[in-house]
This record gives C-alpha cells, sequence and structure tokens, in this order.
C-alpha cells in the first residue's frame, strides 16, 4: 500500500470569516515540501482576494458611503496611511506634527487591514502576506509590535481589524467614482507598495491600476492622459502613449510622437500601427 501526503490551507469567506473550505494537493512525500505549501497558501490569497474584490465592490464602497461627509470631506480628522509610490508607508495620525513611517511588514499588515474592514483572522493575514510559510504567531507578534509603536491605532482583535484608518488608495477610488480623471491621476503617484511580495497586496496593486489606466484610456483630456503617461506607471504603455499622441496638440505631438516611436522599436511593435490616420 503506497503511503501518501498531503498539503492544504483552508479557504475563508473574506466577509463573515466563515470557513468555505480547503485547498489540498495530495501525492507522496514531495508533496509536504515548504515550497508546495507556499504555492497552496499563493492560490488560497488568489482564491480570497478574488472573493474580497467582490465582497469589497458590494460592500466596503456602499459603507464608505454611509460615512458622514461635509463639504466634500470627513467630518472627523481620521489616521491617513500612504502606500502608493512607497516601499513603506507613512502613517499620519491627528494632531501630531510628524508622520511614521512603517516597516515593510507593518505596512503590509496596515495596508491590508484598511481594504477589509471586516477582518482577518492570523491565519487568513499569513496566507495574504507571503507565498511560503509565514507562521501565524509572526503576524500575532508583528502585531503586537505595530501596538507598541503606534499606540493611539485602532487595531482590534477576533478577528484583526481597523477602524478609522484612511489610505491615499481610497481617495484615488473615491476620485474615479466621482469621474474626476484628473484628481486620481494627481493622487496616484506610483504603484502600492511596490517592492512588497504580498500575493494580496500585489493583487491590490494591480487592480488600482486597472481601474485608473481604464479611466486614462477612456480620457479625452490631454492633460490628464500625458501626465499619467510620463508617471512611473505609464512610462512604458504603449497604448497609453498612443491615446496621448490622439490627444496631443501640434506643440507637443512631437515629443509625444518620439516617445511613442521609441517605445514601438523596444516592444517590437510595427511603427505606426493603430496610429492616427
Amino acid at each position: 500500500m503506497a503511503a501518501w501526503s498531503c498539503t492544504a490551507a483552508p479557504i475563508h469567506d473574506p466577509v463573515s470569516g466563515k470557513l468555505l473550505g480547503a485547498l489540498d494537493i495530495t501525492g507522496r512525500d514531495d508533496v509536504a515540501a515548504p515550497a508546495v505549501l507556499g504555492l497552496v497558501r499563493a492560490a488560497v490569497a488568489a482564491v480570497e482576494s478574488e472573493l474580497r474584490i467582490g465582497a469589497l465592490g458590494a460592500g466596503a464602497r456602499g459603507a464608505a458611503d454611509m460615512r458622514p461627509i461635509a463639504s466634500g470631506w470627513r467630518s472627523t480628522p481620521e489616521l491617513t496611511l500612504s502606500v502608493l509610490g512607497r516601499d513603506r508607508a507613512w502613517l499620519h495620525t491627528p494632531g501630531t506634527p510628524t508622520d511614521v513611517e512603517l516597516s515593510i511588514r507593518h505596512s503590509e499588515l496596515l495596508f491590508l487591514l484598511s481594504q477589509h474592514p471586516a477582518g482577518y483572522t492570523a491565519d487568513q493575514l499569513a496566507i495574504a502576506l507571503h507565498e511560503r510559510d509565514v507562521p501565524a504567531v509572526t503576524v500575532r507578534a508583528e502585531l503586537s509590535r505595530l501596538r507598541s509603536l503606534v499606540p493611539d491605532l485602532p487595531l482590534q482583535g477576533r478577528p484583526y481589524r481597523v477602524t478609522g484608518l484612511v489610505t491615499d488608495v481610497s481617495k484615488v477610488r473615491e476620485h474615479l467614482t466621482a469621474g474626476k480623471v484628473a484628481a486620481a491621476v494627481a493622487a496616484y503617484p506610483g504603484p502600492t507598495l511596490p517592492s512588497s511580495v504580498s500575493p494580496e497586496v500585489h493583487a491590490e496593486r494591480d487592480r488600482l491600476h486597472r481601474e485608473i489606466r481604464s479611466a486614462v484610456l477612456g480620457s479625452a483630456d490631454a492633460e490628464t492622459v500625458l501626465r499619467f503617461a510620463n508617471s512611473p506607471c505609464g512610462r512604458d504603455d504603449l497604448l497609453v502613449w498612443r491615446h496621448a499622441a490622439d490627444l496631443a496638440d501640434p506643440a507637443t505631438l512631437p515629443v509625444v510622437d518620439g516617445h511613442l516611436a521609441r517605445l514601438e522599436r523596444e516592444q517590437g511593435t510595427p511603427l505606426g500601427l493603430l496610429r492616427r490616420g
């Protein structure tokens, strides 16, 4: 009789925390290797990320719409987390003269909690943080250190969640929801925690980039499109530069066309493909 080994990880509902099932790989002894566990955890993170994106669309944004707003701004001061274009997040607490620069791990933890109002268990955070094995006890220790670093942080446990925290990501999305593409581009200095290798952070990073890129490609404002094209996220984006060329005025067209021609050469695209007639 052959001996079998298995590696598995639980899949939880991102809103309720309810156990939905488990992803399991069964095979010979090599299935129990750490690399296989990392693969399973990464797959679970991808599944829960998709569930979370759907839940956020229906719930988190709806909850945000219900928060009191006065004169276009929130009526009470809140903590602000800046993660766009930064490897390490900055946390601003109202009433304090300086911001706190967080470690990469604390940046990831706080950003993930900010994106999921329903909270995470330690096991869910461990899966969301990295495709390789991150023990839940490590997550608990890091959150304890974060509490010590920021005593006023409204961090709760069982599950872990944070309230009253605004991110620059949410501000960009507010502009996009309102159709203010120029304001969204101005508030988007770069990708979310660009050096993070967390599967969940990576998914959120890609999601926001897709949202703002789609809005830019649908914009007829030449200045806004060119500003995004010149940003770190748009500098090598062929479609964005083609759109910028279509909208460019005679004064800027030669510069835009020059950059576009270089991108076409570097990316192996026939010169002039899909260009203006």
